[in-house]
């Protein structure tokens, strides 16, 4: 059996807990989710499970990682941007598209520094550079369209 879960990050753990609870009943197997063989795909850096009016502990406390199977868990990394790798575009998109994506990595991995809104608040707002913003006058919708499909 295969279980193939996307964007699991974005799951409560207690999910996976209700998943593993089946499977013991179906398979009659005590350890039921420790012997299938599970993909948990997503990015662990992107979007937490929501909590409402959650603080920032009871929110951790809810992801993938706080799971009971954690432990077990063997980590692979996709280490090509597929959309790099595309040669018909013109040389000022390509330089575009990977200082975009040298600065996504880099917010990922926490290097980009957070501001503050208000005051005595914790740094929680992130300044995305100019050159990385789509132009918001009288043809948006045209500009979102080019900014996304650049070929098109």
């Amino acid at each position: 059996m295969l279980i193939i879960w996307y964007e699991a990050p974005m799951m409560h753990r207690l999910a996976f807990e209700a998943v593993n609870r089946h499977l013991k009943d179906i398979c009659d197997n005590e350890n039921a989710f420790r012997v299938k063989l599970v993909v948990l795909g997503g990015d662990l850096r992107q979007i937490l499970p929501v909590v409402t009016h959650g603080s920032r502990e009871s929110i951790v406390a809810t992801t993938v990682h706080r799971a009971f199977f954690w432990n077990d868990c063997c980590v692979m990394h996709l280490s090509i941007n597929m959309r790099l790798q595309t040669t018909d575009q013109s040389g000022e998109t390509t330089e575009g598209m990977e200082a975009f994506a040298r600065w996504i990595l880099q917010l990922g991995e926490g290097e980009v520094q957070g501001i503050s809104i208000l005051e005595d608040r914790e740094p929680n707002w992130i300044k995305i550079p100019y050159e990385f913003l789509i132009q918001n006058d009288e043809d948006v919708v045209q500009n979102l369209i080019t900014a996304v499909y650049p070929n098109f």
